[in-house]
């Protein structure tokens, strides 16, 4: 299958979206026409993939990294299946969020006395690694 898209298959979709006969009903292929800057682009959604397909691969991706940190939990019923400090309810992005306003570990562990700085540290390794791996496994 060619998925190149031509100007000239643009202009003449464009041009549909613009007519009086086009409807949603009107085709039985969905598409999707969004404008950035002055362009206009034409997607069709059947090459997109499914938010219910894309939230189960980053599932599989964030368990599947977790396994290499003990003190990382993935469970559906915490946090809505969310990366958490093991035994808690502290999302791994909360540690960051403390960083990024200037708190220091100390600070996250008077605020969260059940929780040590290796499971802190352990947390910032895990996302260090969920968002590096991509780039370094090319």
């Amino acid at each position: 299958m060619n998925n190149t898209i031509t100007p000239d298959f643009i202009s003449s979709t464009t041009e549909y979206f613009n007519s009086e006969s086009y409807t949603e009903e009107s085709t039985e292929i969905r598409w999707s026409k969004s404008t950035i800057g002055k362009r206009d682009f034409v997607t069709h959604l059947a090459d997109r993939p499914s938010k219910s397909h894309v939230g189960k691969v980053i599932k599989r991706y964030y368990d599947e990294k977790s396994n290499d940190f003990d003190e990382i939990s993935l469970d559906d019923l915490v946090m809505s299946g969310k990366p958490v400090i093991k035994g808690t309810r502290i999302p791994v992005t909360l540690i960051l969020a403390y960083l990024r306003d200037e708190e220091n570990f100390n600070e996250i562990l008077e605020d969260f006395p059940n929780v040590n700085k290796e499971q802190i540290v352990d947390s910032l390794n895990y996302i260090i690694k969920v968002i590096g791996d991509p780039y370094n496994e090319g």
